[in-house]
């Protein structure tokens, strides 16, 4: 089995500070097969990755501000422009990508109430949700709805890459996601290194402000 970390951000996310090479370092130190690093509405962080990293497999990708709360674009090669989540859908799917629902019924991240209709996955398991309501949930409704699952560590920090992350039969995520035949997993990330990334981004976002 493969592991990937399908959620991870970097500086060129609006909240985050993470160095391209500390995520990378630290997926390799976690043994993962490879990654998506999914910065907020660029993806300024996964074409540096992609450029810098040739032993670890890159996943292009991004985490889309949509009408209707975020949205991950996997398998891409160009930014996605567009904002309803039926048109980013439909975008995705003609570049030859896959659509994610990121921490799906959690607000306070911008997560979707309900799974628009096109998507290829949820995520089930996010690893920064510190009670794990809400993953529940997402498994729940992703076997109902007989839709792949995937997992992430949505890392806002290097040392929280692979927490939480994506199991696939072979080295092919995206085939197997549309196959719908990956699973989630991981632990959740610690609560001290959870509190420093916050504090840490949320400087990074006042500085944004000024």
């Amino acid at each position: 089995m493969f592991r990937f970390d399908l959620h991870i951000h970097s500086k060129y996310s609006y909240d985050c500070t993470s160095q391209i090479e500390e995520i990378i370092k630290y997926a390799k130190k976690r043994g993962l097969s490879g990654i998506a690093i999914t910065d907020h509405d660029t993806m300024e962080g996964s074409l540096k990755a992609k450029k810098m990293e040739k032993e670890l497999k890159i996943i292009m990708g991004m985490e889309i501000s949509s009408d209707k709360g975020h949205i991950i674009a996997l398998g891409i090669e160009e930014p996605i422009k567009a904002r309803k989540v039926n048109e980013i859908v439909e975008e995705v799917h003609e570049r030859g990508g896959i659509c994610v629902v990121p921490h799906p019924f959690y607000k306070l991240h911008h997560g979707m109430g309900e799974i628009p209709k096109g998507v290829d996955a949820i995520e089930t398991f996010n690893s920064r949700f510190l009670i794990g309501i809400n993953n529940i949930r997402a498994k729940k409704v992703a076997e109902e709805l007989k839709i792949a699952q995937t997992g992430g560590s949505d890392a806002h920090s290097p040392n929280c890459v692979g927490f939480g992350f994506t199991i696939s039969p072979s080295e092919d995520v995206i085939e197997e996601i549309r196959k719908s035949r990956t699973k989630s997993g991981g632990e959740r990330t610690p609560l001290l290194s959870y509190a420093k990334a916050s504090v840490t981004n949320m400087k990074k976002r006042l500085r944004l402000m000024v």
